[in-house]
């Protein structure tokens, strides 16, 4: 399953053609070959061939090749770098193309500094040209003793051929996660031959938030050890851990708000240094990276007397519980037990939902591997009651807006006592809070009021629905086509329910009729209406996605229910006054 995670952002999705002329270029071979020894040193082969297909491709985006290593146990080697022009004239990329700079990532970090990447600047690019480069990493055995792999099987561009290929002698053992294609095994001696061969892949969606991690991968590993293995090894903790409440919870964000300004040095999980450096180190050099940082604020927590777990967020895509696949991980988190429900929490950032909710991932502590229910549904329901005044040429307007929700969905998760913003929750003019009430971890509920006023010489008044904030307006889904070919990953299962009662003035008259529009389909369901009483209107908009992950089949459905949602016409009325 291919899995692309819709963000705050905004979501354009839209088809194209998988062929050079309709992309920036086209890969007309990849190849990677990893040959391992039995002290479990390996050696890495890349070859590629590039066909470049736009200005933006060799200006921007392929103009240069990137191969970041780590001197320490790794050394790099060309064997070819040449380009082969449209009119056939072949180019050897001249020596000084050739350049070693520390990647951005390592910069001012301390433990990371060491780190080397390569920069090849390719010559002769135009429109047709083809890049040919071969490289090898000769790589000396993990610290971890154990060798992860994770090779994406899809890129930016279409790729015409993709061939992985493992070398492996019989005495070490050797673990592939199961992919569509089978590979071909070959036996000689004392070692086997794994070679997968992809071809005709189609690019990634243009135009969309996602990220490599969601992207399909072939997981390998060379050796033995599995993800809780790894746990084990590196979380000190204790499970179950002891449950906590609110003045704790507050200790345990004011801690998080502390580790959050120490740096986060964006160490991508490949390039992490085992063993970890200490928490002392992480304290001094006031910087670390994710798992460093999640692994120092464990151990602030236990100094308060809070107990936690390190916990790993993956795709379910590439997540095989029999492999160490570090790099599958997107996040790193410590999760807490408040009140006896987990929360996580994150050395690195303030997040508005509990990350343990997002479906289409898998959840790894030393608790073991657990995935989010789709019974996991947040819930937002508003009643909202608007009063319409007029005297002369002034309209006043006043709101009165009831609203009960899933705690997680009212921002960031806030100390007890800590109020919401009413402009965080509403787009109500001048709207203001009456009362706030946190009803358990779960749930919570508030009153606004807003008051307004209006003046115009026109009979006619447009009056807006305010949006909830915190809801699906909140994840700003604007335009879809009609087709997908991967999955859409929403932030949540969610029910919005929100009701508004409108008194008109005497004399006052809608213009409208009474409405009511359906949809239904197999992840939710939709319901919009109208309802005209005298001097009164009642407007109900109601939305329930029961999955979080909408599949390409269902796609046309999903931009359906969205267009419904987000159509202007059902979001405001008219009124002759």
């Amino acid at each position: 399953m291919k899995i692309i995670y819709l963000m705050i952002l905004g979501l354009f999705l839209f088809g194209c053609s998988e062929n050079v002329e309709n992309n920036d270029g086209e890969y007309l071979k990849i190849k990677k070959e990893y040959t391992f020894n039995e002290d479990g040193s390996y050696t890495l082969t890349h070859t590629h061939k590039l066909l470049y297909g736009s200005y933006f491709a060799f200006h921007r985006l392929f103009g240069e090749t990137f191969i970041a290593y780590d001197p320490n146990y790794q050394t790099l080697t060309f064997e070819k770098s040449e380009t082969t022009m449209a009119d056939g004239k072949r180019i050897i990329v001249p020596e000084n193309a050739f350049n070693v700079v520390l990647p951005r990532w390592a910069s001012r970090s301390g433990a990371y500094n060491h780190m080397h990447e390569m920069v090849v600047t390719h010559t002769g690019l135009e429109i047709g040209a083809i890049v040919d480069l071969s490289y090898t990493i000769e790589s000396k055995n993990s610290p971890l003793d154990y060798t992860q792999i994770y090779e994406p099987l899809q890129y930016s561009i279409p790729v015409d051929e993709l061939e992985i290929i493992f070398n492996v002698p019989t005495s070490i053992a050797f673990t592939t996660m199961e992919t569509d294609v089978k590979p071909l095994i070959e036996e000689k001696r004392a070692a086997k031959r794994y070679k997968y061969t992809f071809k005709n892949i189609n690019s990634t969606e243009k135009n969309n938030p996602s990220t490599d991690s969601f992207i399909p991968h072939l997981v390998a590993q060379a050796k033995e050890k599995s993800m809780l293995q790894l746990l084990n090894e590196i979380d000190p903790g204790n499970t179950p851990i002891k449950s906590i409440k609110g003045k704790q919870l507050d200790i345990a964000l004011d801690v998080q708000s502390e580790m959050i300004k120490i740096k986060t040095i964006s160490v991508p999980s490949e390039h992490q240094i085992f063993p970890l450096q200490s928490v002392e180190l992480t304290k001094e050099r006031n910087s670390g990276s994710p798992l460093e940082k999640t692994v120092l604020f464990q151990s602030l927590l236990l100094e308060k007397g809070i107990e936690s777990n390190i916990l790993l967020k993956i795709p379910e895509v590439n997540f095989d519980e029999n492999m160490a696949t570090l790099n599958a991980v997107t996040d790193y988190f410590l999760v807490v037990n408040v009140a006896n429900k987990p929360m996580a929490l994150s050395a690195t950032y303030t997040h508005k939902n509990n990350p343990l909710e997002e479906q289409g991932y898998v959840y790894v502590s030393k608790k073991g591997v657990e995935k989010p229910s789709s019974a996991n549904e947040n819930f937002l329901k508003s009643n909202t009651t608007i009063t319409l005044a007029k005297n002369k040429n002034n309209i006043s307007i006043t709101s009165i807006e009831e609203i009960e929700a899933s705690i997680s969905l009212f921002g960031e998760i806030q100390k007890s006592g800590t109020q919401p913003n009413p402009k965080d929750i509403t787009s109500t003019v001048g709207s203001k809070l009456e009362s706030y009430t946190l009803n358990d971890f779960g749930t919570a509920t508030l009153k606004l009021k807003g008051f307004s006023n209006v003046e115009s010489d026109e009979n006619i008044l447009k009056l807006n629905l305010p949006p909830i904030k915190i809801g699906i307006d909140h994840w700003n889904i604007s335009s879809f086509s009609d087709s997908s070919r991967t999955s859409i990953q929403l932030p949540t299962c969610i029910t919005e329910e929100s009701t508004f009662q409108i008194t008109l003035p005497e004399g006052a008259k809608p213009i409208l009729k009474s409405s009511l529009v359906t949809q239904t389909a197999s992840f939710g369901e939709i319901e919009i209406s109208f309802e005209i009483k005298e001097g009164a209107i009642t407007a109900k908009r109601r939305i329930s996605l029961k999955t979080s992950v909408i599949e390409p089949n269902d796609f046309p459905a999903f931009a359906k229910m969205m267009r419904l949602w987000n159509d202007p016409a059902y979001r405001s009325l008219y009124v002759d006054l």
